[in-house]
């Protein structure tokens, strides 16, 4: 198949959605042969199922987790192709009624699988917890005298599964599902403070006092938006539009721009809807400093 779709297709790429647990005795190093990379499914090691509370995608901690995922079930892949492995990080948790209040709790009912949205912004007003065992965050409340655990994933948990893909030179992270944070932004600017600098620029100087760039408004927009910004004396402008992925979609330069407020007037029509940045690079034309700054805007239609 991979074989077929590469001379058919040119620039495509083959993936296979792999377990978390090889219950199935698979051939997970023949499969990372045989493709182009293996999204590792790294999650749902709880859910309606479990008969006590626990993380939907533990680090550590039991018999089976994350970790026991990279360094036991694809041990043979990651010592001859790590680069083929994607470890995918989930966005959503799980709520039970519990019979108790605390950790590992045994289960009444399974209620739901919270989005990170919408775990997040109730972990805040509830009493939450950090369960050392499996490195994940967990929250707990009482509804008429009725008991409740939500287990998620959260920026600090997240993290820490980067850390170990990182650690294994895996090909990257990904997570189930994009949107699932809606518009939260912790997880994208963890994406970005990790994964980010797309363009390979170096980290340029700061330059506070002779140069200024704005989030652009209206963010989220349909087709148009504007970005403004100040220069206190002739600068070279540099204009990206970058995907997450780091692929720049746009581009645009000003090579002698005077001194004052300036706006750039943006038109998306063909651009797909989804999050994207915009890097604007600030050249002072005199000394050669370089001010720069990146931000995040979002399409709608």
């Amino acid at each position: 198949l991979s074989t077929f779709i590469h001379s058919e297709i040119s620039d495509s790429e083959v993936s296979f959605a792999g377990p978390a647990v090889n219950w199935g005795g698979w051939d997970l190093k023949g499969l990372s042969e045989a493709c182009d990379y293996i999204f590792i499914m790294a999650y749902s090691f709880a859910g309606s199922w479990s008969s006590s509370t626990g993380a939907n995608a533990p680090l550590e901690g039991g018999s089976i987790n994350i970790t026991n995922t990279i360094d036991v079930q694809y041990k043979d892949v990651v010592n001859s192709y790590p680069e083929r492995l994607i470890l995918g990080v989930p966005y959503y948790g799980n709520r039970w009624q519990t019979e108790t209040i605390h950790a590992h709790s045994n289960t009444i009912d399974f209620i739901n699988s919270p989005r990170f949205r919408t775990a997040q912004e109730e972990s805040i007003n509830h009493d939450k917890f950090w369960d050392n065992t499996s490195q994940s965050p967990w929250y707990r409340y009482t509804e008429n005298s009725k008991n409740y655990q939500v287990w998620f994933d959260d920026k600090k948990s997240i993290e820490l599964k980067y850390d170990l893909a990182d650690e294994r030179s895996l090909k990257g992270i990904g997570m189930w599902a994009l949107g699932y944070d809606g518009d939260r932004d912790e997880l994208w600017d963890l994406l970005y403070d990790r994964y980010g600098s797309p363009t390979g620029i170096q980290t340029p100087v700061n330059l506070p006092q002779k140069a200024r760039i704005g989030q652009n408004y209206p963010n989220p927009f349909s087709f148009s938006t504007s970005i403004s910004y100040y220069v206190s004396q002739e600068s070279r402008i540099m204009l990206r539009i970058i995907k997450p992925s780091g692929g720049i979609v746009f581009q645009k330069q000003i090579t002698k721009q005077v001194q004052g407020e300036h706006l750039f007037d943006l038109y998306f029509e063909n651009l797909p809807v989804g999050i994207y940045f915009y890097q604007i690079q600030i050249c002072d034309l005199l000394s050669g400093e370089v001010y720069q700054k990146t931000y995040k805007m979002q399409i709608i239609r």
